[in-house]
């Protein structure tokens, strides 16, 4: 039988990835992607938060590595943009006794609850640990 798209117009999935819900799709003007949930600050998708993840960022940033897998979980202050502000915010929240990043957090797994720049960030991979 073939597909009507007319048919499941509305149609909400739930999906899960190792027992973690996955967002079906979220839509940002035409592009459709997949949505995975991540830790915050987890930038190099290891599975946990560490000096790591300071240096992938700084390296990204600065040296033309790869790209964090994860650019929201990058976003390690959730601002809403990947910068230099991320790597700083992770050195000071494991070595200066800083805020943690915020929700999902860096040890619980979850999604992005605030608006970002579509462009730039992300999770279209599933996050490391999650």
């Amino acid at each position: 039988m073939p597909f009507d798209e007319n048919e499941v117009e509305g149609l909400e999935l739930e999906l899960t990835v190792n027992q973690i819900p996955v967002r079906d799709f979220e839509k940002s003007s035409s592009v459709t992607k997949r949505v995975y949930a991540f830790k915050r600050g987890n930038a190099n998708n290891a599975g946990a938060v560490d000096l790591s993840d300071a240096i992938w960022c700084l390296n990204y940033l600065f040296l033309g590595a790869a790209k964090p897998p994860c650019m929201d979980a990058a976003d390690s202050n959730d601002d809403g943009r990947f910068d230099l502000s991320d790597p700083v915010h992770i050195l000071n929240y494991l070595f200066q006794g800083a805020a943690a990043p915020p929700v999902p957090g860096p040890l619980n797994c979850g999604f992005d609850t605030t608006p970002d720049n579509p462009t730039q960030l992300g999770c279209v991979v599933p996050g490391g640990g999650c």
